[in-house]
């Protein structure tokens, strides 16, 4: 059992949430009537109903570090360290062709100024007595994050300066174009548009265009060619497709095969690098959004999401992801408790007959099954710590709230357990889903089968007989009877079972959301309150937990995602209090100070 079980009538409400949260995303925002505000009101009473569950109390004392596991201790300390670096990758410096009330009013936690001292690595590390081999790794991983950065920025100021657009920086920025933004989308996407039609955000590392979803407006004014291009853009934009979290942090629309290689064959040039480089950064930094839906994305994307590209192990994970929708591969490998299985391993051959080792293939679609969940549960994570930068716009600017749409009825809370369950149910199927679909014709030998047989020749089965093919047919029959039978008793996407992955993951949700949400409002709240007049300023908060969260969950993501809850509630207070603890005992002079890299608004 991964998560401690609801009770039946928890487990009830669970249901009836999970069932209306389904039914709001079915009937979309096209068909807000009074059916639809019935649900949200009997959705919100749900999670009332459901927001006091925690299977762990939050911890405040203050505890020595050597009671905190080490784990825990290093990921926090990275975080620390990472926060100051988090303005950078945010949207606080960015630039225009629309306004952004939202936008204009994010800002960075302030960041105390012995976070900012050349000792702080050394010293917090000891602080926190981690080790000296943890020292230096952590060193090398700031390095590597501040040089990724460095790096992004310089391409993208290259891209810009490219058509004209004034870098962030630029003392002598004038007026921007819509013209220059055209023009940089038709090296990006390959579609020509009037420049009335193209707006432009941008931040020193990210680039966002809004455009009207009309089709129509823009048929009058553009050939036929870019009328079939522009459909397919934002159909395509409208489609789920595994081949997006190839793209991420933004999930964009900006594929390498439309973006205009001559042009960033140019800008490689200038910067030295590849065309690879340059078409890679802008991959994953350029994305499109809806003109009249901007303001519901932007703080998002920019302040939610992009930071976890270079912070955080999340894009290894979503890089195997993309492949989730693809059939079961002979070379496919399962990492279970017991060792790495691979598929080609479950069959044998002798003579005209095959051998399936039924006991291995259990293993193998458990560990292969765990393996997908866990970046379903990456994907989660990720959308929950976008979701808290949004809330801390709310938290801040409790007066403007309305000038941040969303598509979830908890628009004020910290994590929308609406769209989390909708995102944990339309994935989790679907990322098991290639173990269970089989393709066995006598006229056809499939993918799977040629492995296998290719396998079989590599070992001295250069000619297997029809006997042989026609026994592997049935086995893979067999085969894919085993899965279904697994798939039946542990990950059908429903909440009747409380022994069902599913159910348990949904569960683990509702825990990891409620102590989230806690931390995030009453405990902030009252830890700010505690500190307020203290001796010192205190370290961050909502920006240090958001990414505390992304730095401990880089790594085994199905293993942390049963674990974050009770980490959380466990562990992060005392770790910010010894992180208080530190800056009241750190004397900070300007000589110590990383005099090129501050933040503007640390002080």
């Amino acid at each position: 059992m991964h998560s401690k079980p609801l009770v039946e009538t928890h487990q009830e409400l669970l249901t009836e949430a999970l069932d209306i949260a389904r039914c709001l995303r079915k009937r979309g925002d096209s068909a807000k009537d009074a059916f639809y505000h019935r649900r949200q009101q009997r959705l919100k009473t749900l999670h009332d109903e459901l927001g006091s569950l925690r299977r762990h109390p939050i911890r405040q004392q203050v505890q020595l570090p050597e009671s905190i596991p080490t784990a825990v201790r290093r990921a926090f300390v990275r975080a620390a360290l990472l926060t100051k670096r988090y303005y950078q990758l945010a949207g606080h410096q960015w630039q225009g062709t629309i306004s952004s009330p939202t936008l204009s009013k994010q800002i960075p936690d302030k960041i105390p100024l012995a976070l900012e001292s050349d000792t702080a690595i050394v010293s917090l590390c000891q602080h926190f007595q981690l080790s000296n081999q943890d020292q230096r790794q952590l060193t090398d991983t700031l390095q590597q994050i501040e040089q990724r950065i460095a790096e992004q920025a310089t391409t993208i100021q290259a891209v810009l300066r490219s058509v004209g657009l004034t870098t962030i920086q630029d003392e002598t920025a004038t007026q921007l174009s819509r013209i220059q933004a055209a023009v940089l989308f038709k090296h990006l996407f390959g579609i020509t548009l009037p420049a009335h039609l193209v707006d432009i955000v941008y931040t020193p590392l990210q680039i966002y265009f809004c455009l009207t979803t009309d089709q129509s407006e823009a048929f009058a004014e553009i050939s036929a060619t870019d009328q079939q291009r522009l459909t397919q853009l934002l159909e395509s934009m409208q489609t789920f497709s595994f081949d997006q979290f190839r793209r991420f942090p933004t999930f964009g629309p900006c594929q390498p095969q439309n973006i205009d290689i001559t042009w960033a064959t140019l800008i490689a040039q200038q910067l030295d690098k590849s065309v690879d480089h340059v078409i890679e950064a802008l991959s994953s930094s350029v994305s499109i959004l809806p003109t009249h839906k901007a303001e519901a994305f932007l703080i998002h994307d920019i302040w939610g999401h992009y930071w976890q590209l270079m912070m955080t192990q999340f894009e290894a994970d979503y890089a195997v992801l993309a492949h989730c929708d693809e059939p079961l591969r002979v070379g496919e490998t399962a990492y279970t408790e017991n060792g790495p299985v691979t598929c080609r391993e479950l069959f044998s051959p002798t003579d005209d007959e095959v051998a399936l080792n039924e006991e291995k293939a259990q293993v193998f679609f458990h560990g292969e099954v765990q393996q997908r969940l866990g970046l379903v549960f990456t994907h989660l994570i990720g959308e929950m710590m976008a979701d808290v930068a949004e809330f801390k716009y709310v938290w801040c600017n409790p007066e403007f709230t309305d000038e941040l749409p969303s598509s979830s009825v908890f628009k004020t809370t910290p994590v929308k357990l609406d769209l989390s369950l909708i995102d944990l149910d339309f994935l989790f199927i679907r990322v098991i889903n290639p173990l269970l679909k089989i393709n066995i014709s006598a006229l056809e030998t499939s993918p799977l089968e040629q492995g296998i047989l290719s396998n079989w020749k590599d070992r001295g089965i250069k000619s297997p007989s029809l006997e042989l093919q026609a026994h592997l047919k049935q086995k893979l029959s067999r085969l894919h009877e085993i899965f279904l039978e697994n798939y039946r008793q542990h990950y059908l996407s429903s909440l009747k079972s409380s022994q069902g992955i599913f159910c348990q993951a949904a569960t683990n949700l509702v825990y990891l959301q409620n102590t989230i949400n806690h931390l995030c409002v009453d405990v902030c709240q009252e830890v700010i309150t505690g500190v307020a007049n203290g001796p010192a300023e205190p370290p961050p908060y909502h920006d240090l937990l958001m990414i505390f969260i992304g730095c401990y969950c880089s790594g085994d993501s199905y293993s942390n995602f049963w674990q974050m809850d009770a980490v959380l509630a466990d562990h992060f207070l005392p770790c910010w209090h010894l992180l208080y603890d530190w800056i009241q005992q750190t004397d900070v002079t300007p000589d110590t100070m990383l005099s090129d890299r501050k933040n503007p608004h640390a002080r």
